[in-house]
């Protein structure tokens, strides 16, 4: 069995129109048409479901097929609503330099959910961006929720590019001296 590029397009009602799925043991592909939160067999006894395609997504984001695994991603965006493919989508952008559509996908999330995962990444793209203020909220808000060296350190870089030498000295201490208590 061999993948095959699937021809997706995802109407503004949420709706994929046609699916190529792969090629089975003969060579022949099968085309379906799906409305949202509809799951179709291809007739081999797969099914093309949400579940799978956000798991080839992530298989596509190991192997470093950002663009790939976006497709992917919005495809089961398209058939269900789901944080976790939100949150992927916004890392996926902020690697890709689409900084304002990463933003977006990561208040998504955290309109919807307190996530300190989501916080820190959002933290990243705002120091990224050079909002060290609104980055800042967002790595203190994490160390606020639970201890985590990443957050610490993140804001020690934060503050050695803002010239708060005291400040960044601290963190990195902290996180030298192990601090952290979770692992």
């Amino acid at each position: 069995s061999q993948e095959v590029d699937t021809g997706v397009t995802i109407d503004g009602y949420g709706n994929v129109n046609e699916t190529v799925y792969p090629d089975d043991s003969n060579g022949v592909r099968v085309v379906a048409y799906i409305k949202k939160d509809q799951y179709v067999s291809s007739g081999n006894g797969s099914y093309n479901d949400p579940y799978t395609i956000r798991d080839l997504a992530r298989v596509e984001l190991k192997e470093g097929n950002l663009k790939r695994a976006r497709h992917l991603f919005l495809q089961t965006l398209s058939m269900k609503h789901d944080t976790f493919v939100l949150f992927e989508l916004g890392k996926i952008e902020m690697e890709l330099g689409n900084y304002e559509l990463s933003r977006e996908y990561f208040k998504k999330v955290l309109n919807e959910k307190k996530d300190i995962y989501t916080l820190f990444e959002l933290g990243r793209l705002e120091a990224k961006t050079r909002n060290y203020d609104e980055a800042r909220k967002c790595y203190e808000q994490v160390l606020k929720e639970r201890y985590t060296p990443y957050a610490e350190f993140e804001l020690g870089k934060l503050e050695a590019e803002c010239r708060n030498y005291d400040k960044a000295r601290k963190h990195f201490k902290s996180v030298l001296n192990g601090t952290d208590k979770t692992y």
